[in-house]
């Protein structure tokens, strides 16, 4: 005998009250996670061979733990030849292209430093895959010690950490599949002097510190994004070559900006007058630009404003994303602030090499850098743009390089490799 319609809804709705919601169910279904090989920064060849063996040797530590599936290291070994990438190069771009190679949910990566002399350090940091988003991380101090070793006491430190926080970044995983997420892409100081570099991890610092108390918004941290100098990269690049339309699923809102002294005057510093630009885009409407002017002790309460603000814009419902008219218009926007800056550069340095190895000049081509990696993100396949990106990144106008030259010419090929060969159509 049927039942009466309202006792087949009211038991249709005590069924969907009773079962667990996207996240419990992501959480439930355990994470497929894939632990890098640890690099090293030392140039001696043991030192990357024991980074290597001590990643694996914490792997091992925690073969049991509840809800990970870990990735065969045998897998990972097949993807980087596959990919074509040395050592050195599983970290940043590298790392997010084997990830997304494996299928992994989650990646650990994890390398050796020295802060000093002798002294080792190992940053470990565990990337949500689909954001390139860095859900926890930490330092572990290893000590005193000629070139890196696998001890056990250190790796059952690293391996501690790592059951915990993989449990948070399980719990964190699933949670961010319902949230509105806002990606601070770059905050460039294009200014004549470097004492208010500071300011360029801020804007993210506020972000994140807005939303916080809005459980609907995260604010993500792009893996790579906090790098500085000639590592600084957009790493989130490394999630195109397997989705063209990465971009619609990393983030709801993107920000990226430049500020710098407005103009230089004596007294006290906090007296001093700064010009910031920031531009906004929600995926699928006109870029949206914010002009501000204010003087650097009022600069936190500025950025306290945006980050509501950004948040505010974020957590709005979501209509369908771009077409490609309107990613094309956002990336021809992005070229064009790239030829403002190119003639400005070029109307500066007066034929002079000197202006590349000037603040100035490593300024603007960082912003450069910054603005042609966001239009080729969020337009992969126009090869103008992949053209540009090579030339910004390689020509002969690029600054002096401070890294090793074997760290140059691997990134160098892993580029070329990655953006591919260029039309002969978009010379």
């Amino acid at each position: 005998m049927r039942r009466p319609a309202h006792l087949r809804l009211g038991c249709i709705a005590t069924l969907a009250m009773s079962l667990p919601t996207g996240a419990a169910l992501a959480e439930a279904d355990g994470a497929r996670v894939a632990m890098l090989d640890f690099t090293s920064n030392d140039v001696v060849y043991a030192s990357w061979v024991n980074a290597a063996s001590f990643s694996a040797a914490v792997q091992a530590e925690l073969i049991d733990i509840e809800g990970v599936d870990w990735i065969e290291r045998q897998q990972l070994a097949l993807a980087r030849s596959e990919l074509d990438l040395a050592p050195l190069q599983l970290a940043g771009a590298g790392a997010l292209r084997v990830g997304r190679w494996v299928t992994a949910d989650l990646v650990v990566l994890g390398r050796f430093r020295r802060p000093g002399q002798r002294r080792h350090e190992l940053a470990l940091d565990i990337v949500d895959m689909r954001r390139a988003d860095i859900l926890d991380s930490t330092v572990i101090d290893i000590g005193d010690t000629d070139i890196v070793r696998v001890e056990p006491d250190d790796v059952s430190a690293t391996a501690t950490w790592l059951r915990e926080a993989l449990s948070k970044a399980r719990r964190t995983l699933a949670e961010t599949r319902d949230q509105r997420c806002i990606a601070p892409l770059f905050f460039r100081n294009v200014g004549p002097t470097d004492r208010l570099d500071y300011l360029e991890g801020r804007i993210g610092e506020a972000l994140s510190k807005a939303s916080e108390t809005r459980p609907r918004v995260r604010t993500l941290r792009l893996l790579g994004a906090g790098a500085a100098g000639s590592e600084a990269e957009m790493v989130v690049l490394g999630l195109i070559d397997a989705d063209a339309d990465a971009w619609s699923r990393v983030a709801d809102l993107y920000i990226w900006g430049t500020y710098q002294e407005a103009e230089s005057k004596d007294g006290a510093f906090r007296d001093v007058e700064i010009e910031i630009e920031l531009n906004f885009w929600n995926g699928r409407d006109e870029i949206e630009k914010a002009e501000h002017r204010c003087r650097v002790a009022e600069v936190p309460a500025l950025l306290e404003e945006l980050g509501a603000d950004a948040c505010a814009i974020a957590g709005r419902r979501r209509a369908e994303v771009a077409g490609s008219e309107v990613r094309k218009q956002v990336a021809k926007t992005l070229m064009d602030q790239d030829l403002r800056v190119r003639i400005q550069m070029a109307q500066s340095r007066r034929g002079s090499r000197e202006y590349h190895r000037s603040k100035i000049g490593r300024a603007h081509h960082r912003y450069r850098v910054g603005i042609v990696e966001a239009a080729h993100f969020f337009a992969p396949d126009d090869p103008e743009i992949r053209l540009r990106l090579l030339r910004t990144r390689w020509g002969s106008d690029r600054p002096p390089d401070p890294r090793p030259a074997i760290v140059q010419l691997m990134k160098m090929a892993e580029d070329y490799e990655r953006i591919g060969t260029i039309e002969s159509g978009a010379r």
